[in-house]
C-alpha cells in the first residue's frame, strides 16, 4: 500500500488495547491491508504471522462488532495468503472455540451465521479432489473440529445456522475424500431437521443426509434408518421438498454402496415422485429414474438382454400410462418384498399416509406388470380394505390400483384367489375390490362368470341393505352379462365339429347351464331391487331396472318370461318368513319389493300365496301391514300382469280373494285387526279398477261382509267400503236393505269424503232380479233414500251438494215415478226452493 508505512508491532499492541475503539480502528486498518491489490503476497504473509494470533483473540472480544471485523478480516486475508494449512487449523480451532463446545459461548445469533459462513468459505477454499491422497487432503487435520462445529450447530435454536451448517456438510462431502471418518455421526442432529417447521431446512437435511448415506462404509442398518427416516417427507404439503426426497432415491440407486441390498427401501423415494401431484417433480424426476434404470440395465445387460426378445406390451395395458423401460421394470421387480412395506402403510390411521401408500402401489403395480401376480394374495385383502375407505379419494386411488392390476396380471393366476376372497369376506371393499379387477380386464371364462353369479346370488351379498355395496353388486352383474352374452355369441357363431349326438348332448348341456346363470343373474337384480324399492335414492333401483332390461334384451315378452320363469325360485329362498318379523325385517322387505315390482303372474301365484300365508300367521302386525299394502298397490294391475282369458281369470281371482283377502275381513278386535281390515278391503278396491270385468262377480260373494264394513270404525275401512260399489254387481234380496240403509246411514259420517261416496254410489244399487218382491224392496229403500238426499241437500256443504244433485239425475232417470213423488214433497218443505227448481230444470233437460 503505497504512502503508509505499516507498523506491525504498534498494531499488535492497540489489538490488545482495553480500548474497543482502539481494537475496532486496528482491525479495520489491516482489513484494508489486506484488501490492497498493490501490496506483495510476501508483505501480507509477513503482517499476518505477526498479527493472526492476536486477530484469532478478537474472535471473543466482549463486543460484537469486534468480533464481526476480525472475523471479516480472517477471510479477506485468506484470500490473499497462500493455501496453507498451517492457517487454517489456527482459524478452526479458533471457531470450534466459539460454536463447537458444549455450552454456547458467541451468544450472537448473527455472530454465528457469519462464523458458519466463515467456515463454508474456508472449507471451499481448502478443497481437495475427492481422489487424492490422505497426504494432500488439506481438511483432514481440522476435521475433527469441523465436525464438532457441525454437531453444535445443527441443533442451533437459530435456523439460518442450521441451513448454513447443513451448507457446510455438502461442502465438505464434496472437498475431502475423509469425510466418511466420523460422517455418521453427523445423521443424529441432522435427523430432527427432517420435520422442521422451515422448508428449505427440510430439504437441506435431506440432502445431507443422502450424502451422509453414500459415504457410510459399513453400518448397513444406519444407512436402512436414514432411508425410512426421509420416506415420511414424501408427503410433505411443499413439492420442493418431495422433490429433494426424490433426488436422494436416483442419488442411492445410482451411487450408494451395496445398493441392491436396499432396493425396497430406496425405490419408494423415487416412484413415490413418479406419481406426484406436482408436474415440476414428476418431470424432474423421470428422466432421472430412467437413466437409474439404464444403469441397471448395464450392470445386468446378460439377463435383460434375454427377456428383452419376449418383452410384449400386455394386452390391456392403460392408454394413459407410458410403459417403463425394461431396466426400469427389471429393478422394481427384484424388489417385491417393497410390497410389505406398502401394504402396512394402507392400514395408518393418517390419512395422507394412506394415500401415499396407494399412490406407491400404484407405481410398484405399473412397473411389476405381471410379476405383482406373486404378491397378490398378500396384497387383496389391505387393497380391498382401502376400496371401502370412508375418505372417498383414498378409496378412488385404491380402486386405480385395482383397475391397474386387473389389467397387468394373468388372469388365471388371480382370479381362483379373488373369488376366494370374495366368497369370505362379504363385505364392500372386497366386492369394489373384485368387481375393479373383474371388469379392467377382457378375459371371459364360462365356469368362473357361473361361480362368480352363484356366490352372488347368496343372500350374505344380495340382502344388504346398503346403496353402495347394492350398486357395486349390480355393475358385477352386469359385467358379467357382458361376458357371458359375449361366450354365448361366439358359441352360437362356431361351428360345431362334435359328432351329432354329442353335440346334441352338449347343445342340452348349455341351455341347462345357461338358465342356470340367468337364473342366477335374475335372482341378484330382482332381490336388490325389492329391497331398494323404499328408499329415498333411486339411484340404485333404477341401475336395477337398467340392467334387468338388458338381461331381457329391451324385449317386455321376455322380460315377462323371466318373471314367470325365476321369480318362484326367488320366492323359494325367503325361507325365514316363518318368524316374528317386523316391516322393517329383512324377509318382508323383500317380499313386499318383489309384489310391488312384479306384481301377480299365474306361474307364481301360488307360492306367493304360500308365501303371504306364512306372514299372516307368523309377523308381526306392522309387517303384515306392510305387504298388505303392496298387495293392495298391485292389484290395480292385476290384469296387466296377469294377461289370461277372463274365465280363468275370475277362477284365479276369486282363490286368490279367498286365501289372502277374506281373512282379514271378518271383524276382530284390536288395533291391528282393524288396520289389516282396512288394507283388506282397500284391495278389494283396487280390484274393481285392476280386474273390472272380473271383480262384480267377486264382490258379490262377499256382500254379507259389507254392511258391517260400511259402518266400521275406522275411516279409511268405511271410505274404501264405499268405493268399491262403484263397480258392484247386482245385489239379492237379502243383502239389499242391509247393504242400503248402512250406505244412506254414512250420509251422516263425520267425515266429509264417506258422506260424499255414499251420495255419489247410493243411485248405484240394482236388485239382481226384477220381479215384484225386488221391486218393493227397492221402492221402500229409495222412499227413504231420496229423503235424505233431499234433506242433505239444503245443507251447507258445496261439494256434497253438487255430487247429490248428480244423484238425484240419475235415479230420477231410473226411477221417475217415485222421484217425483219425492221431489213435489221435498218442494213443500225445503227452505232452498229456487235450488231445487234449478235441479227440476236440469231434471227436465235430463
Amino acid at each position: 500500500m503505497k504512502g503508509l508505512e505499516i507498523n506491525t508491532q504498534d498494531i499488535c499492541v492497540k489489538l490488545q488495547s482495553e480500548d474497543r475503539c482502539s481494537r475496532q480502528n486496528s482491525l479495520k486498518m489491516l482489513i484494508k491491508i489486506f484488501g490492497a491489490k498493490d501490496l506483495p503476497q510476501n508483505d501480507l504473509i509477513s503482517i499476518y504471522d505477526e498479527c493472526y494470533l492476536h486477530i484469532l483473540k478478537c474472535y471473543a472480544d466482549k463486543y460484537e462488532s469486534c468480533r464481526e471485523s476480525a472475523c471479516d478480516l480472517i477471510t479477506e486475508a485468506i484470500t490473499r495468503l497462500p493455501r496453507n494449512d498451517y492457517y487454517l487449523q489456527y482459524i478452526i480451532t479458533t471457531l470450534a472455540s466459539r460454536l463447537g463446545k458444549k455450552e454456547i459461548i458467541e451468544t450472537s445469533e448473527e455472530m454465528r451465521l457469519h462464523l458458519m459462513k466463515q467456515l463454508n468459505f474456508l472449507i471451499e477454499i481448502f478443497k481437495s479432489p475427492l481422489d487424492c491422497e490422505k497426504k494432500e487432503d488439506k481438511l483432514l487435520k481440522s476435521y475433527n473440529e469441523i465436525v464438532d462445529i457441525l454437531l453444535k450447530t445443527l441443533t442451533d435454536e437459530y435456523s439460518a445456522v442450521q441451513k448454513e451448517a447443513c451448507l457446510s456438510i455438502k461442502l465438505l462431502a464434496n472437498s475431502t475424500p475423509s469425510f466418511h471418518y466420523r460422517c455418521e455421526a453427523l445423521a443424529k442432529p441432522l435427523r430432527p431437521l427432517l420435520t422442521h417447521k422451515h422448508c428449505q431446512n427440510r430439504i437441506a437435511a435431506i440432502e445431507c443426509l443422502a450424502l451422509i448415506c453414500i459415504n457410510i462404509t459399513s453400518n448397513g442398518e444406519l444407512i436402512r434408518e436414514l432411508i425410512q427416516d426421509i420416506s415420511p417427507n414424501l408427503m410433505d404439503l411443499m413439492p420442493l421438498v418431495r422433490l429433494e426426497c426424490g433426488k436422494a432415491g436416483v442419488l442411492f440407486l445410482m451411487k450408494l454402496r451395496d445398493r441392491y441390498s436396499f432396493f425396497e427401501n430406496i425405490l419408494p423415494l423415487v416412484l413415490c415422485c413418479l406419481k406426484d401431484e406436482s408436474p415440476e417433480v414428476r418431470d424432474y424426476i423421470k428422466p432421472l429414474w430412467i437413466e437409474c434404470g439404464k444403469l441397471y440395465y448395464d450392470e445386468n445387460e446378460t439377463q435383460l438382454r434375454k427377456l428383452e426378445v419376449a418383452d410384449e406390451v400386455p394386452k390391456d395395458y392403460p392408454e394413459n400410462e407410458e410403459r417403463p423401460t425394461l431396466g426400469c421394470r427389471a429393478l422394481v421387480q427384484r424388489a417385491l418384498r417393497m410390497v410389505h412395506l406398502i401394504m402396512r402403510e394402507t392400514s395408518d390411521w393418517k390419512d395422507e399416509v394412506r394415500l401415499h401408500s396407494l399412490k406407491l402401489l400404484y407405481q410398484f403395480a405399473l412397473h411389476a406388470e405381471d410379476a405383482v401376480t406373486v404378491k397378490f394374495f398378500e396384497i387383496y385383502r389391505d387393497l380391498s380394505r382401502s376400496c371401502a375407505d370412508p375418505e372417498k379419494h383414498i378409496a378412488n386411488e385404491a380402486l386405480k390400483v385395482c383397475n391397474l392390476m386387473g389389467r397387468l396380471m394373468t388372469y388365471e393366476s388371480w382370479i381362483n384367489t379373488a373369488i376366494k376372497g370374495l366368497e369370505k369376506h362379504q363385505n364392500l371393499g372386497f366386492l369394489k375390490c373384485f368387481y375393479t379387477l373383474y371388469s379392467s380386464n377382457k378375459f371371459e371364462v364360462y365356469d368362473d362368470i357361473l361361480t362368480i353369479s352363484k356366490l352372488l346370488s347368496m343372500s350374505a351379498f344380495c340382502h344388504s341393505f346398503k346403496p353402495e355395496f347394492q350398486e357395486y353388486l349390480l355393475k358385477l352383474v352386469e359385467v358379467l352379462m357382458e361376458k357371458y352374452n359375449n361366450i354365448r355369441n361366439k358359441t352360437e357363431t362356431e361351428p360345431s365339429t362334435l359328432p351329432e349326438n354329442l353335440d346334441k348332448a352338449m347343445e342340452n348341456l348349455r341351455i341347462s347351464t345357461e338358465n342356470e346363470v340367468e337364473k342366477y343373474f335374475y335372482h341378484i337384480i330382482i332381490k336388490v331391487m325389492s329391497i331398494s324399492f323404499e328408499e329415498c335414492d333411486q339411484k340404485v333401483f333404477k341401475l336395477g331396472e337398467e340392467i334387468l332390461l338388458k338381461l331381457s334384451c329391451n324385449n317386455e315378452i321376455k322380460l315377462d318370461q323371466l318373471h314367470k320363469t325365476y321369480l318362484c325360485s326367488v320366492l323359494e329362498t325367503l325361507d325365514t318368513l316363518d318368524s316374528d318379523i317386523d316391516e322393517n325385517s329383512e324377509p318382508i322387505i323383500l317380499l313386499h319389493g318383489i309384489i310391488r315390482i312384479c306384481g301377480f303372474r299365474n306361474e307364481y301365484l301360488p307360492k306367493l300365496i304360500e308365501c303371504i300365508n306364512i306372514v299372516w300367521v307368523n309377523a308381526l302386525p306392522e309387517g303384515k301391514v306392510k305387504i298388505f299394502t303392496a298387495i293392495s298397490i298391485s292389484m290395480l294391475k292385476w290384469n296387466d300382469t296377469m294377461r289370461i282369458d277372463t274365465a280363468v281369470n275370475v277362477d284365479i281371482l276369486r282363490n286368490f280373494v279367498k286365501d289372502v283377502v277374506k281373512p282379514q275381513l271378518i271383524w276382530k278386535a284390536g288395533a291391528s285387526a282393524e288396520s289389516m281390515r282396512s288394507i283388506a278391503v282397500a284391495t278389494l278396491c283396487s280390484m274393481t279398477q285392476g280386474a273390472k270385468e272380473e271383480a262384480p262377480e267377486i264382490l258379490s260373494e262377499y256382500i254379507s261382509l259389507f254392511p258391517g264394513l260400511i259402518e266400521d270404525q275406522k275411516v279409511t275401512t268405511r271410505c274404501y267400503a264405499l268405493k268399491c260399489f262403484k263397480n258392484f254387481a247386482t245385489i239379492d234380496k237379502e243383502n239389499l236393505k242391509p247393504i242400503g240403509f248402512a250406505i244412506l246411514s254414512r250420509l251422516d259420517d263425520p267425515c266429509s269424503e264417506i258422506r260424499e261416496w255414499a251420495a255419489k254410489v247410493f243411485p248405484l244399487l240394482t236388485v239382481a232380479v226384477a220381479d215384484e218382491e225386488h221391486n218393493n224392496m227397492m221402492n221402500d229403500l229409495l222412499d227413504y233414500g231420496l229423503n235424505l238426499l233431499f234433506l242433505h241437500f239444503d245443507g251447507p256443504e258445496l261439494k256434497l251438494k253438487a255430487i247429490i244433485k248428480d244423484s238425484l239425475i240419475l235415479l230420477k232417470s231410473k226411477y221417475p215415478d217415485i222421484f217425483r213423488k219425492k221431489f213435489e214433497y221435498a218442494m213443500e218443505h225445503s227452505v232452498n226452493k229456487n235450488e231445487l227448481l234449478e235441479i227440476q230444470n236440469d231434471v227436465i233437460k235430463e
